[in-house]
């Protein structure tokens, strides 16, 4: 009756050594026939061998060792094998050589097993080649317990795996990883001629990623020259090296329009000549017919940057995608790379700038100021005067200031501090660095963004403003229309602290707010 379904059985019972349950028949003695709380439709004595076979009985044969319950099937096949005792037959060669003291020093009485060494040290003592690659540039977290991967004894898959490659990475590298893959539709969930270690070494590599000679070069599968591959690419021949540029394992942070629209004939000539690149227009020429107000920048500010003065986009800029904002590489995401922060530190008061700090108080292309400086600034920065808000720096660059925090603030801005004095004081008014930059800023009053901005940061419903159709931007002051000023929260609010709920100018519940704007 079973065989009826379970033809495989069938045929490996004629072939390889078969448990005598199975070979007189016995299924029910394991398996129930219509359900169980059990995988496998097991019962009670299928699911635990010792109801037949006693382990104290299987001390001898397993090394005097006492074995546990529930661990037969872990070496053990519950059907047939080719192998004697019914082993599992893909299985460390010590094991079926019955050399178990290569591993194993005597058991003692208590039959607990013993090792003859500790950890991965005991894999060490045959596996010296694997102990080689711990001296490797990038070595696998887990490769100092080999038994994450591997067991000890027997296995139904190769290299003694506890289950097939690629499932047994995704036990840690779990999909929302793999969606990151190079190339989203790269067959690497395949189980066939392609897996993780295809490209991969288990252990450790040399190379990022832990990637092996295949791995490392795409071109050891994909051929430059073939047609699949100059068609995706605009019929142009890409170098071998220039692969992880677009098909990277990381998220980009920028990408070119027309490089993501794949709109290359914007760059590049139509048909390329012997597969190779071609481009509409040399070097910032070819830059300059998008990027029109960068060239309009560059001819109208005083000073600019001398690599944009060039025309060296590419010293600070990727041209397709890159892993930083504004297509930045490596270069142009650290101003360090060419500017020595050590050999700038007389000319910022002795204070050693950080590689993350230049574009606060300069501009990255053109600008009107000396040294390439913001437009709108503390009068003390341009004057070169930095003695009032720092003291002298210390050998190690570190910056030191001459008061703390808003008392710094309030040496000469007296006005404000007197602000903070009145019925309704703004929360964040004792903080100046939450609105103001302390050197310079792109916007008016040295604050990080436009004040409309920085407002809606905190206050984020705006919709609830009293008069729901007042305008609170896009249009202009009425009290300056001649200067054509901007209305803005400003208008009707001290950003610092005022006499009038909500921080207002003038008394709204008498009118004298809104009279201000709009007369009788």
């Amino acid at each position: 009756m079973c065989f009826t379904c379970h033809k495989e059985l069938e045929k490996e019972i004629k072939t390889k050594k078969v448990h005598s349950l199975l070979k007189d028949g016995e299924c029910s003695t394991c398996h129930e026939v219509h359900s169980s709380a059990l995988g496998s439709l097991l019962n009670a004595t299928g699911s635990e061998c010792s109801t037949c076979h006693d382990l104290t009985d299987l001390k001898k044969t397993h090394f005097g060792i006492l074995l546990k319950k529930g661990v037969c099937t872990s070496c053990h096949e519950a059907h047939t094998s080719s192998k004697n005792k019914l082993l599992i037959e893909t299985g460390h060669p010590m094991f079926f050589d019955g050399g178990c003291d290569a591993c194993h020093t005597a058991t003692g009485a208590d039959g607990k097993s013993k090792l003859a060494a500790s950890g991965e040290k005991l894999c060490y003592m045959c596996h010296s080649d694997i102990q080689d690659l711990t001296k490797k540039k990038v070595v696998h977290a887990v490769l100092s317990d080999c038994s994450i991967c591997h067991t000890a004894h027997v296995a139904k898959t190769k290299k003694l795996l506890y289950k097939k490659m690629n499932d047994l990475c995704y036990d840690c590298h779990l999909a929302d990883t793999f969606s990151q893959h190079p190339i989203p539709k790269h067959p690497v969930y395949l189980t066939g001629r392609i897996n993780c270690i295809s490209c991969h070494n288990p252990h450790a590599s040399d190379n990022k990623k832990m990637l092996n000679d295949t791995g490392k070069d795409c071109t050891n599968c994909h051929e430059v020259k073939s047609k699949q591959l100059l068609t995706a690419h605009f019929d142009i021949m890409v170098s071998k090296d220039s692969c992880p540029k677009c098909h990277t394992f990381a998220k980009i942070a920028s990408a070119h329009p027309n490089f993501t629209n794949h709109s290359c004939s914007a760059c590049h000539a139509k048909k390329p000549k012997e597969g190779k690149v071609e481009l509409l227009k040399p070097g910032k020429e070819l830059c300059y017919l998008c990027h029109t107000k960068i060239k309009e920048v560059i001819s109208t500010k005083k000073f600019v940057h001398g690599i944009v003065k060039d025309g060296e986009c590419s010293t600070c800029h990727e041209v397709h995608s890159s892993f930083y904002k504004s297509l930045l590489n490596d270069t142009g995401n650290n101003c360090t790379t060419c500017h020595d922060p050590k050999d700038m530190k007389n000319s910022h008061f002795g204070i050693l700038a950080k590689k993350d700090s230049c574009l606060k108080c300069h501009e990255a292309h053109a600008g009107d100021k000396e040294k390439l400086l913001l437009a709108k600034g503390h009068p003390f920065i341009y004057d070169k005067s930095c003695d009032p808000c720092h003291e002298k720096s210390t050998e190690k660059g570190e910056y030191r200031l001459t008061g703390k925090d808003e008392k710094l603030c309030f040496m000469c801005h007296s006005d404000i501090e007197d602000l903070l004095k009145k019925k309704v004081v703004h929360r964040v008014a004792k903080d100046c660095t939450i609105c103001h930059l302390a050197h310079i800023s792109n916007f008016a009053k040295l604050l990080t963004k436009s004040s409309e901005k920085l407002c809606a940061d905190c206050h984020l419903n705006i919709a609830s403003h009293p008069i729901s159709q007042h305008p609170i931007s896009g249009t202009t002051d009425p009290r300056f229309s001649k200067e054509k000023k901007p209305l803005t929260c400003l208008s009707c609010h001290n950003p610092h602290g005022a006499d009038y709920s909500g921080l207002l100018f003038a008394d709204y519940s008498t009118g004298q707010l809104c009279l201000s704007c709009h007369k009788k």
